[in-house]
C-alpha cells in the first residue's frame, strides 16, 4: 500500500489539464456548477402553489382566506469518477520532442474523464422515456387529420421548425413559469433545420441563404451545439469507424442559470464534491510514474418541467 508521503497533488500537472479543455464541451453550459461541501445533501423544491389564482376578496368583518404552501426534499450524492495510466521510465527516458508522457498522459485523462460527464449530462436531457417522462413532444410523419402541426423536420414541405419551436416554448413557460432560453442539439439536427426553406425565410436577413449553421440566437434561444464525438473501439482495432455524436437527434429546449442561487428553478445542476484533480506518484515495482486524474461531483436534473425533448426529429 502507498505511503502518503509517496503520493502528491500535482498543482502543475493539474493547471495543465485544466488548460486543455475540448471546446465541444457543453454540460457545464446546461449544468451549472455547484461546490457542495460534503458527498451528500438535500436540496428543496416549492409546490406550484403561487400559479394557483385564489379568490382574494372577502367581506367586511370577515376573515382573510387561508392558503397554504408545500415543499419537497430530494437527496444527493455525489460519486468518484477516477482514471489513471502508468508511464514506464524507458519511455520517459527515451521520449523526444514532441513526445511529452506526463503532459500527454495528464491531457488524455483529463479529456477522458470530461468525456464521460459530457456523456452524462447528453444522456439525461436526451432521456424522453424517463427523467423527462411527461415532458416531451415527438415528431412524425404529416397528416392531414391526425397530425399538421408536429411533422417531422426533414419534411420540408409540411413542417414548420420556428412555428413547432414557439409552440413548445410556451408550453415548457407554463409547465415551469419560466421562458426556456436554450436549444441544444447536435449539428445533424441543425443542418436539417437551418436548411429548411421556412427557416431560411426567416432568416433571410440575418443568414446566408447557403449557410447550413443556425444564428447563435435562434428564436429567443441560445444555440448550444452538442459536437462531443464517442468511439467505440481503440483506434486500429476494427476497420469499420464507430464514431457518432455523443448527442442523439432530438432537441433539448430548457430554461436553465448561469449560476446556482436560491430559489432559483432550472433543469439541473452539477453538485461537485471535488474538482478534478491529478495526483502522481512513483511504483517502485513496476519502474514507473503513474499519474492519476479524480473527480467527484454529480449531473442532477433537479426541475424536468423547466425543460423539454423533441424526439424522432428527422427520419
Amino acid at each position: 500500500m502507498l505511503d502518503l508521503t509517496q503520493v502528491r497533488y500535482s498543482e502543475i500537472l493539474t493547471n495543465i489539464g485544466l488548460d486543455y479543455q475540448n471546446e465541444m464541451f457543453v454540460a457545464d453550459q446546461i449544468f451549472s456548477i455547484v461546490p457542495v461541501p460534503k458527498d451528500t445533501g438535500f436540496y428543496y423544491t416549492k409546490g406550484r402553489e403561487k400559479f394557483l389564482l385564489t379568490q382574494a376578496y372577502r367581506q367586511p368583518g370577515t376573515e382573510a382566506n387561508l392558503v397554504t404552501h408545500s415543499y419537497t426534499k430530494t437527496a444527493f450524492a455525489t460519486q468518484d469518477y477516477a482514471l489513471k495510466e502508468v508511464i514506464p521510465d524507458s519511455v520517459k527516458e527515451n521520449s523526444v520532442d514532441p513526445l511529452r508522457p506526463v503532459i500527454d498522459a495528464t491531457e488524455v485523462l483529463f479529456e477522458k474523464l470530461r468525456l464521460a460527464k459530457e456523456s452524462d449530462a447528453l444522456t439525461k436531457i436526451s432521456d424522453y422515456t424517463t427523467t423527462f417522462t411527461g415532458f416531451t413532444q415527438q415528431l412524425a410523419a404529416y397528416n392531414a387529420t391526425t397530425n399538421p402541426t408536429y411533422v417531422k423536420f426533414d419534411d420540408y414541405i409540411n413542417s414548420d421548425p420556428g412555428y413547432v419551436i414557439g409552440l413548445l416554448k410556451s408550453r415548457i413557460a407554463l409547465k415551469s413559469g419560466k421562458m426556456p432560453n436554450i436549444i441544444v442539439m447536435n449539428p445533424n439536427v441543425e443542418n436539417v433545420i437551418a436548411s429548411h426553406p421556412k427557416v431560411k425565410k426567416r432568416l433571410q436577413y440575418v443568414m446566408p441563404l447557403n449557410a447550413t449553421n443556425l444564428p447563435d440566437n435562434f428564436l429567443g434561444l441560445k444555440v448550444i451545439r452538442a459536437m462531443a464525438i464517442k468511439d467505440t473501439e481503440n483506434e486500429g482495432q476494427i476497420a469499420t469507424p464507430t464514431s457518432s455524436y455523443l448527442f442523439p437527434d432530438v432537441i433539448f429546449m430548457g430554461f436553465v442559470t448561469p449560476g446556482a442561487g436560491l430559489w432559483k428553478p432550472c433543469v439541473g445542476y452539477t453538485f461537485e464534491r471535488k474538482p478534478l484533480q491529478v495526483r502522481e506518484w512513483y511504483d517502485f515495482k513496476l519502474s514507473s510514474t503513474v499519474i492519476e486524474v479524480s473527480w467527484s461531483y454529480l449531473v442532477d436534473v433537479i426541475s424536468p418541467r423547466c425543460g423539454m425533448v423533441v424526439y424522432d426529429v428527422i427520419s
